[in-house]
């Protein structure tokens, strides 16, 4: 089931993004030295852009049941497709990654961004927690964190996430984080809720 505060807005009748959209979705991230980026820390999180070190955790990331489940392309990603792939990521500039590390600065998770559109006023954000740091609360304050970061690099005006019904978690977790419902859209085949952010504001402060 959708989150109930989900589900009535997409009920609405006065909801101007009621029925399904038409347009597909692509998602973003750009490669950016450390140094480009203030320390940026809620509680005890932080996040770092991507390194060439990152590429292996990644793919063991990615390849997690709970997180094929619900990509919108579930098949296994082999090690040499998952490399060729992030090599071609990694020198795309309008492409960038940040790292999410706890309080002792081990990698948790990760959030990327990539345009949605050719001339990059929206982006699509897209986030995964690794299996042992899940269902600790790093969701909400990992896209937080992110957002704020890439807002900072004067990037996109918008973020929009697109997600499966059924990934009920990731629906809590942006709306959380101050997204605001859109509507329906096929991304990839697939149904998805999509959610979105203007990034002339700030992220939603945490509900403690």
């Amino acid at each position: 089931r959708l989150p109930t505060s989900v589900a009535r807005r997409l009920e609405s009748p006065f909801s101007r993004w009621r029925w399904m959209l038409s347009s597909t979705t692509t998602a973003l991230s750009t490669s950016i030295p450390t140094a480009s980026i203030s320390p940026i820390m809620e509680r005890m999180l932080s996040v770092r852009p991507v390194t060439d070190d990152d590429c292996r955790l990644l793919w063991e990331w990615v390849n997690e049941p709970g997180v094929r489940s619900f990509a919108f392309q579930s098949h296994f990603i082999p090690w040499e497709e998952h490399r060729a792939w992030f090599a071609a990521k990694r020198v795309d500039p309008c492409w960038v990654m940040f790292i999410v590390l706890d309080e002792i600065r081990r990698p948790v998770g990760q959030v990327r961004f990539e345009p949605q559109d050719q001339d990059g006023a929206a982006t699509e954000v897209a986030i995964s927690i690794g299996r042992e740091w899940r269902g600790r609360g790093y969701g909400t304050e990992a896209i937080r964190l992110a957002c704020e970061a890439y807002r900072r690099m004067g990037q996109a005006a918008r973020v929009v996430a697109c997600i499966k019904p059924e990934n009920v978690a990731s629906l809590r977790i942006f709306e959380k984080a101050g997204f605001v419902l859109q509507g329906r859209q096929y991304v990839r085949g697939h149904d998805a809720v999509c959610m979105s952010f203007e990034l002339k504001n700030r992220p939603a402060p945490s509900k403690r």
